[in-house]
């Protein structure tokens, strides 16, 4: 049994929030004891609703990293390490990584550093923020194949990168719980063909990609919706959008939510037409364990979540068109849904299952010499 601390500077309504809990509940279902730092966060309240402690330490925000503040956050995670007998710190960002990292002094302890990395700068002219990889001391666990590429190529060590994917509690996300839902006829989608898109409206999710296509899917099917669950700065850029397209009415916009398994029940296809920055993006590993067939763009790890193309299908970012395209045959052919959708859910438990990738993860913690060795009984 481990002492183990998830670390990040805020648990936001995001795959790096959302994954440290998926994570946390299946080792904790494993004998693990496990706690949570971060500033804050709006899932805070939802990991504590798990069951789970939470050290908020206000100046591990994104906001207030500079010297001072960093060396605070060291002393308070050191005194978080030798308060709890950390063995393993399982950080979420770099620079909580690097704070654990220096912890062990102040904690005066030895722990297991490890790092989910789930984003990485693409930005040619962003590129000095990638230079933390070629000396970084804490093990990596990369989300995707293609993030290991990446880090390879920015100058990290091959030997010190294992590919955990993010993964997802297929009893959880599982169409089968939720037959007498009732959400459509809330939200007046009985007979509906319903596409929803799961991610917080930040300006590069492509809400608004989706909302742009609407009008020529509709062609195809005037009987498809779209359904949105998240908030954030651009939502309102989007709502106007569409009502300027005049599709406003055939659109639900549900704000942030946490009962994402039942609204996942409800819909037919998943669209996450991102125009930058995703990984591997969990919400549509959550849709595929509810066997629901998905289209997103052709950036970063997604491709290694199609099941050649069987699950889901590749866009272009930014392209209406190629968006359109993308879902044609979806929103007309529902014999084609149900195909892929089983092939979604068959990827999900062969190769997604959180049991699975807390394996790898439970691997790569005893690689750091710091993770306990079960006691094995003497008859």
């Amino acid at each position: 049994m481990a002492n183990i601390l998830q670390l990040r500077s805020e648990f936001r309504d995001n795959g790096p929030g959302t994954q440290s809990l998926t994570i946390g509940i299946e080792l904790r279902s494993r004998g693990h004891n496990i706690w949570y730092c971060s500033s804050g966060g709006v899932l805070c309240d939802h990991i504590r609703r798990h069951g789970f402690e939470i050290l908020i330490v206000p100046t591990l925000a994104v906001s207030r990293r500079d010297p001072v503040s960093t060396l605070r956050s060291i002393f308070a995670i050191g005194r978080a390490i030798r308060k709890n007998k950390i063995d393993i710190v399982h950080a979420h960002n770099a620079a909580t990584a690097y704070c654990a990292y220096f912890a062990q002094v102040v904690a005066g302890r030895k722990v297991g550093v490890v790092h989910s990395v789930r984003g990485i700068e693409l930005r040619r002219t962003h590129q000095w923020r990638n230079l933390i990889y070629r000396f970084y001391p804490p093990l990596i666990l990369a989300v995707s194949q293609f993030t290991k590429r990446e880090l390879i190529r920015l100058g990290a060590r091959a030997e010190k990168i294992f590919v955990s994917y993010n993964g997802v509690d297929s009893k959880k996300f599982c169409i089968d719980n939720f037959q007498d839902s009732t959400l459509r006829t809330q939200y007046d989608l009985e007979d509906c063909v319903v596409i929803a898109s799961v991610g917080a409206f930040d300006g590069w999710k492509g809400q608004e990609v989706l909302v742009r296509a609407l009008p020529s899917l509709m062609e195809l099917n005037p009987t498809l919706r779209v359904v949105f669950v998240g908030d954030g700065p651009t939502l309102d850029p989007v709502k106007d959008l569409a009502a300027n397209l005049g599709v406003a009415q055939y659109i639900r916009f549900l704000g942030f939510r946490t009962d994402v398994p039942e609204i996942l029940s409800m819909i037919d296809i998943y669209a996450l037409p991102s125009t930058r920055g995703e990984m591997f993006p969990n919400s549509i590993l959550e849709a595929m364990s509810m066997s629901i067939p998905w289209v997103g763009s052709d950036i970063s790890g997604l491709g290694e979540m199609t099941a050649d193309g069987k699950a889901g299908v590749l866009c272009e970012p930014s392209s209406v068109d190629s968006l359109v395209n993308a879902l044609s045959r979806l929103v007309v052919d529902s014999k084609l849904r149900r195909q892929m959708g089983d092939a979604a859910r068959t990827e999900v438990l062969n190769r997604f299952s959180v049991s699975q990738v807390v394996d790898v993860i439970e691997g790569v913690y005893r690689q750091t010499g710091h993770f306990p060795v079960p006691t094995r009984s003497v008859a």
